[in-house]
């Protein structure tokens, strides 16, 4: 069996009153606020006639509000499947503290970024193991249809994400841009006949233009 291609894309939850006040959200529940319930709307209609084979989120309520949105204004409603190594890093008692609060070391009940890296890898290995055998194939064997593929998620699991691709050749154009909410990067995945990743490449970095009228402000 040849190569098996997937695109996937990943997206950030829109902004919530706690980006904006930088309040430290990590696995706490936050709800968003008008403007992130205006950026997950064109979310979705930035994909109003994509049809995803599946979408995998992260079980917290901000991700779950944007992915809801944006299923509103999209034609193919494909049902989330909800994965907690989507969540957002665990900051332990930093959570739900404003910068100025957050103050000495860091606290030893935080999650580390190796455990971050864990999990997602994890989710990409069950990911492409998954999709092995639901691809069809022409009687050549090769691909007649390419899976496209939305993960809903956060800040700093996104990076995680992001060093992952990159390791296996994913090219970022604006590694300098800023993880906006809601903004849209796309790649395309290479796997193996096991679903091992074996290979990536970017086609879009951290987009925004589904909020081009709107004034970005950059909330951690």
């Amino acid at each position: 069996m040849a190569d098996i291609k997937i695109r996937l894309f990943i997206t950030r939850h829109g902004i919530t009153l706690e980006n904006k006040l930088h309040i430290l959200q990590g696995q706490i529940d936050t709800e968003l606020d008008e403007e992130g319930v205006s950026q997950s709307k064109h979310l979705g209609i930035r994909f109003t006639d994509h049809k995803f084979d599946f979408i995998y989120c992260s079980p917290l309520l901000r991700t779950l509000h944007t992915i809801k949105l944006a299923l509103e204004n999209m034609k193919y409603k494909t049902e989330p499947i909800l994965d907690d190594r989507l969540k957002e890093r665990g900051f332990g008692s930093w959570e739900g503290k404003k910068k100025e609060e957050r103050v000495g070391p860091r606290p030893s009940d935080e999650e580390s970024i190796e455990s971050v890296e864990k999990r997602v890898s994890s989710f990409f290995h069950d990911l492409g193991s998954s999709l092995i055998g639901q691809i069809p194939l022409k009687l050549d064997e090769s691909q007649k249809h390419i899976p496209n593929i939305l993960l809903v998620s956060h800040g700093a699991t996104i990076s995680c994400m992001e060093r992952l691709l990159a390791s296996l050749g994913a090219i970022t154009m604006h590694e300098d841009r800023p993880l906006y909410n809601t903004c849209v990067s796309e790649y395309e995945i290479l796997l193996d006949k096991k679903g091992v990743m074996k290979g990536a490449k970017c086609y879009v970095s951290r987009d925004v233009s589904h909020l081009g009228g709107f004034v970005l402000k950059w909330h951690k």
